[in-house]
């Protein structure tokens, strides 16, 4: 089963790599976290181009394709189907873990993919400005692509999960969502 996830902070390049080191994400309350980066100087700024491409990614969905919508990136695992899955994720992170940041195996929006269970293959639609993948254990194959590529070859979708990230995104990323999911041809 192939099964797609948009994490709407893809669209903050090159901005989010401004900020990425001081957001917290969701371990704390998303209002704190929008007054410290004020006090910063550091806003999110959602990238036209960046959204553009999301665009033009739910434009070739499928009619019958399942939607799900989370706020943050780990609570996917609550709506993934239990059969073997290969996941592409677009997301200016790649969720893997990032050592120094969590323990990983306390589940957080940034390591959720370390704790799937039923994968078979993972591919991560990254930025170029995105942190490189650690290095891991994982039992599947992990493979990293930008968008052009990922565009070229387009598989067909059982699922998609959209993902607001607010805490990456100025708590837009669900009025983001929402937009791209309009998009949809129904």
């Amino acid at each position: 089963m192939n099964v797609l996830t948009i994490d709407v902070d893809y669209a903050f390049s090159p901005s989010i790599s401004e900020y990425d080191d001081f957001v917290s994400g969701s371990v704390i309350d998303l209002n704190l976290q929008i007054e410290q980066l004020e006090k910063l100087g550091m806003r999110p700024e959602l990238n036209e181009k960046k959204f553009n491409e999301l665009i033009s990614v739910v434009k070739r969905l499928g009619k019958n394709v399942s939607l799900e919508k989370v706020t943050h990136h780990h609570e996917i695992l609550n709506v993934l189907p239990g059969c073997n899955l290969t996941i592409f994720n677009i997301d200016h992170h790649h969720d893997i873990f990032y050592p120094g940041w969590h323990d990983k195996e306390i589940l957080d929006e940034g390591n959720w993919v370390y704790h799937l269970e039923t994968c078979d293959g993972y591919f991560w639609i990254r930025n170029k400005d995105s942190e490189d993948v650690p290095d891991h254990n994982l039992s599947f194959d992990v493979r990293e692509l930008y968008m052009n590529d990922f565009l070229s070859s387009f598989p067909i979708f059982d699922s998609v999960v959209f993902c607001a990230s607010p805490h990456w995104t100025d708590g837009r990323g669900n009025d983001i969502v929402e937009k791209l999911i309009s998009y949809i041809e129904v």
